[in-house]
């Protein structure tokens, strides 16, 4: 496949990278810092862009299979305060793939980006999870769900998922089976305490899911998927 790569240079988008080369796909790196990326392989190029202007984008996704989405680390918009980096980079990019006919996309988002962890669970761990998700990371929680609101209400064209996953790691890759369930979280977990899953493993899942050929009539078509 030719795949072409938002958030390369991010923990989670550098495990992609490295996991799709070593399956012999071919990834265009669509990154703001191209010098943090380190590795060579004959299957990667690098491409400097605006993740936010559309004709950029376009010009970059020819013959391109899919696009993958591993954004993150938006700072505030100094005007606003408020985190508005995956609501806004969403349009041009999927506007981007409209110019090239590509119709197959998967971006990353995060447990509870419905509601901010309001119902994350009972008991100390639900309280403490609460605390961090409104206080710490509730203004990206809210951009997530923006970005996944333009997917519903303007993607109805594109074979788009959400991919969910609850707390990353820095472990290692390994042989779990990843589990999912459609929606912001996994509610057959929601008592079970604070999840936690490796990046490499989310970078291995996305890998798998959009090396499948798109089917409409799949729970993960054009639908927000909780893993863990």
């Amino acid at each position: 496949m030719r795949i072409a790569l938002f958030g390369a240079t991010g923990a989670t988008g550098a495990h992609f990278l490295n996991l799709a080369v070593e399956k012999n796909h071919e990834v265009i790196a669509l990154v703001r810092s191209p010098e943090k990326i380190t590795i060579q392989n004959p299957k990667l190029k690098i491409i400097k862009c605006n993740i936010f202007d559309q004709t950029d984008l376009a010009k970059h996704l020819a013959n391109v299979d899919a696009v993958v989405s591993c954004l993150g680390g938006f700072p505030k918009n100094p005007e606003t305060k408020m985190t508005d980096g995956y609501s806004k980079s969403i349009g041009p990019i999927t506007e981007a793939m409209r110019a090239q006919n590509i119709t197959r996309i998967l971006v990353m988002g995060s447990w509870y980006n419905n509601n901010n962890g309001s119902d994350a669970g009972t008991g100390f761990g639900g309280y403490f999870l609460r605390f961090f998700l409104s206080n710490i990371i509730g203004r990206v929680l809210e951009d997530m769900k923006r970005m996944r609101e333009i997917l519903q209400k303007d993607a109805n064209d594109l074979a788009w998922t959400m991919v969910n996953p609850p707390g990353l790691t820095n472990g290692a890759l390994t042989d779990k089976k990843m589990e999912y369930e459609v929606g912001d979280r996994m509610e057959s977990r929601k008592d079970k305490g604070v999840q936690r899953v490796s990046r490499a493993d989310v970078a291995n899942f996305m890998l798998k899911k959009v090396e499948e050929p798109i089917d409409p009539s799949s729970d993960k078509y054009q639908a927000q998927i909780a893993i863990g």
